[in-house]
């Protein structure tokens, strides 16, 4: 989705769930709108991550490895 610089995306409980880094000076309304309705367009609904959260850069361990969020 343009506007989207990386994801992570992990299950949770009973739901996945999607961690987005935006660019920078994107509105965070039009662009979960543009990711909710990309995610009906291109996946089952089994696999339609229920919850988004935005952050401004992904959380790294000291190995620079993606840690839970």
């Amino acid at each position: 989705v343009p506007g989207i610089a990386d994801c992570r995306v992990r299950a949770g409980q009973q739901r996945l769930e999607a961690l987005l880094i935006p660019q920078l000076n994107m509105d965070l309304v039009l662009l979960e709108e543009a990711v909710r309705a990309a995610i009906r367009q291109h996946l089952p609904a089994p696999a339609q991550p229920k919850r988004l959260e935005f952050a401004s850069e992904l959380p790294l361990n000291e190995m620079g490895k993606v840690t839970a969020w």
